[in-house]
This record gives C-alpha cells, sequence and structure tokens, in this order.
C-alpha cells in the first residue's frame, strides 16, 4: 500500500504558478550577479551559510533546497531536519538566504504562514 501524503501538503496550482516566475526571475538576476563577479578580479567571498527554516513539511523543505540549488551563486549542501547548510559565492547571496525571501515564497506556496524568516538563525 502506498501512502500518500495529505493534499493540503501540495501547493495549489495558482500559488504554483505565481512562484516560478518569481523563481524564474530570482535565477536570471543571480545568472548576471555571478556572471559580472567571474569576470572581475576580487568579487567572490564564498562562504558557508547555516540558518534554521520553519516549514514543516518535508515537500516544503525539499522545495527551498531545490530552489537555493537551482539560484545561481547557492548550493543547498545539507539539509538536517530544519537546519539547511547552504554554500554560497558572495555576500549578497548569503544576505538573500539571510532575508528569507525564498523560505517566505516557499511557505505561502505551501500555505505554511508563520515561516520565512522568523528565526533563521543564520551564520556565515
Amino acid at each position: 500500500e502506498s501512502r500518500r501524503p495529505p493534499a493540503s501538503t501540495y501547493p495549489s496550482a495558482w500559488r504554483f504558478a505565481a512562484y516560478v516566475p518569481w523563481l524564474l526571475a530570482e535565477m536570471a538576476v543571480a545568472s548576471l550577479r555571478v556572471a559580472w563577479l567571474v569576470a572581475r578580479p576580487g568579487g567572490l567571498r564564498p562562504r558557508i551559510v547555516r540558518f534554521r527554516t520553519g516549514l514543516r513539511s518535508d515537500l516544503a523543505r525539499t522545495t527551498l533546497g531545490n530552489s537555493i540549488t537551482l539560484t545561481p551563486g547557492t548550493v543547498t549542501m545539507d539539509v538536517v531536519g530544519d537546519e539547511f547548510v547552504v554554500h554560497a559565492l558572495t555576500d549578497q547571496a548569503a544576505d538573500d538566504l539571510r532575508g528569507g525571501a525564498m523560505e517566505r515564497r516557499v511557505a505561502r506556496m505551501f500555505g505554511e504562514a508563520g515561516a520565512g524568516g522568523a528565526d533563521t538563525g543564520a551564520r556565515p
């Protein structure tokens, strides 16, 4: 017998449709930033960022981790429970993670009010 998560754990089609263009725009902006930084010496400042997420469902956490990795300049290295470990190429990418905008968008898509920056615990 296969067990499926309740339908409430899946994003609505409308919220998903709103998230995808936002993610694509973030990917485009990050691509330009990374290209600019690679072209000029000394622009890269790689760091490891750890933060805790308020996302409750595994699907929402997976979506956040994949969204981070799809964004140039960041790679989700590990997720243990509610803690994410991310490699960021620049201060800007690390600050964006600390800001929690992506997490808030994922939380909204999955109907998880209260997640997204309440206690990121982000540190370099």
